[in-house]
């Protein structure tokens, strides 16, 4: 247990490094590239140690790394954000949008968007002074901020573009038209839907005022909204969107699979939990009908313990987990019940070492193998029997559960068949999986029914 949070705080902590680790590593390359281009020889004539240590300098003091480190823990905090809920499976939809791939592109785009703002603000009439120099100045842009609202609802409608060109392959294209009549039409259809739109959203740029006659926002940079460049670009967001959709879609698909497998085997352990109440029910209330009729002064007592346990089947037998010094407690009532309907014809030696009373068990797991020994064991032989049960925690938080009964030798058992049996193997199936071991064989005249979980 302590290795495992361990492990959990060495990667958590590694997850929220790594966003500011990229965001240096970016400026830390920007800078170096200006140190290099300030000097004739590299590296001779300024050591690499040196200008790595000027380069870093640079790096941390400007505001544009705070901003991708910014933006960069904001996307690994949102990525955190959606991992948790779906592995605590909370149903708030949008909080899972937080997480979406629509949001991922949404930011990126708005991160596009105001580093061209900041470019063009930076850069008087950046229509002509082409390249721009990439300068990211908050404060020029807040002192100019009509321009600078100007410039970005120019490449919001820009970034809008791409969006749109996205939001078609995912929902339209791939979710109804691959997934429905397959790749070729797919393939059709695209070709089709981008040589139909690239046109039109190419005009819709160029009735953006930043165009110039001699210059455009389009990536022909001239008036020619059918030039070959504007549907190369279209195709370009088209084809490298494609296989970012595909893989999220899938890793959807099979975090929806697995979400409805969960539910398929909750829905199923929940019926399994259902029938061990009328069978154990109707097994005591037949010792009951059979006291009453004998007259047994046994009857009132036994119909009192029978309501207790009831109520534990009532409050707690529902639930997923319980302590298992109650389950244990709850198994203790049920056998001063089979004793006082039996009489004096069972001995049980108990012998439970349980120290932790933070573990936790399913429900109602330990009554069937009782109940069977008592069936299958004790019933049936009119002699004196015994049952032995064993409880205890070994190694770290592994329970062993072992119930041991005596078998008459003209009796033929049948302790590995019946409702009882088979429900209890199916819960512990579906509840631990390979984290169980259940063992019932008949050694000599005993039966020995072993139950190990970890838990």
């Amino acid at each position: 247990m302590a290795q495992s949070n361990w492990k959990s705080v060495k990667t958590f902590g590694l997850s929220s490094l790594l966003p500011l680790f990229t965001a240096l590593a970016i400026e830390l390359f920007s800078s170096l590239q200006v140190i290099v281009n300030e000097v004739d020889v590299f590296p001779s004539s300024l050591g690499f140690g040196a200008a790595l240590l000027q380069a870093l300098n640079v790096a941390v003091t400007t505001p544009r790394f705070w901003i991708i480190a910014a933006v960069l823990t904001s996307l690994n905090g949102l990525h955190l954000a959606y991992q948790h809920v779906f592995k605590q499976q909370i149903r708030a939809s949008w909080l899972r949008y937080l997480g979406s791939l629509d949001i991922a592109l949404i930011v990126l785009l708005i991160a596009w968007v105001w580093i061209m703002t900041s470019m063009f603000v930076f850069n008087p009439d950046p229509m002509r002074s082409q390249p721009l120099e990439p300068k990211f100045d908050i404060g020029l842009m807040v002192q100019q901020w009509t321009l600078t609202l100007d410039y970005f609802w120019q490449f919001t409608v820009m970034a809008a573009v791409v969006f749109i060109y996205y939001w078609m392959n995912r929902y339209q294209f791939i979710r109804k038209v691959l997934q429905c009549l397959g790749v070729y039409i797919y393939l059709l259809s695209s070709i089709l839907w981008l040589l139909i739109t690239y046109p039109i959203f190419a005009l819709l740029i160029l009735q953006l005022p930043l165009n110039i006659p001699e210059q455009t926002l389009l990536p022909s940079e001239d008036h020619n909204i059918f030039a070959g460049m504007n549907l190369f670009t279209a195709a370009t967001v088209w084809a490298l969107s494609t296989p970012f959709i595909l893989a999220f879609e899938r890793q959807q698909n099979a975090k929806e699979v697995a979400e409805l497998q969960q539910e398929k085997v909750k829905a199923e352990l929940k019926m399994l939990q259902q029938q061990v109440n009328p069978h154990f029910l109707f097994n005591m209330l037949n010792g009951l009908y059979a006291l009453c009729l004998t007259g047994s002064p046994n009857a009132a007592p036994m119909l009192l313990k029978l309501s207790d346990l009831l109520r534990y089947l009532v409050y707690q037998g529902q639930n997923d987990r319980v302590a298992l010094s109650e389950e244990l407690s709850y198994l203790q009532n049920y056998v001063e019940l089979q004793q006082m309907r039996i009489g004096h014809r069972c001995r049980v030696n108990w012998t439970i070492n349980v120290k932790d009373e933070g573990i936790n068990i399913a429900p109602m797991l330990l009554i069937m193998l009782v109940e069977n020994a008592f069936k299958h064991g004790i019933e049936p032989n009119p002699q004196m029997g015994v049952i032995e049960i064993d409880a205890k925690v070994v190694k770290e938080r592994e329970f062993v559960f072992r119930c041991c009964n005596s078998v008459a030798s003209t009796s033929t058992p049948k302790l590995t068949s019946g409702i009882g049996l088979k429900n209890l193997r199916r819960r512990l199936e579906l509840t631990y999986g390979s984290q169980h071991n259940l063992r019932s064989e008949q050694s000599g005249s005993r039966w020995i029914a072993e139950l190990r979980i970890t838990l």
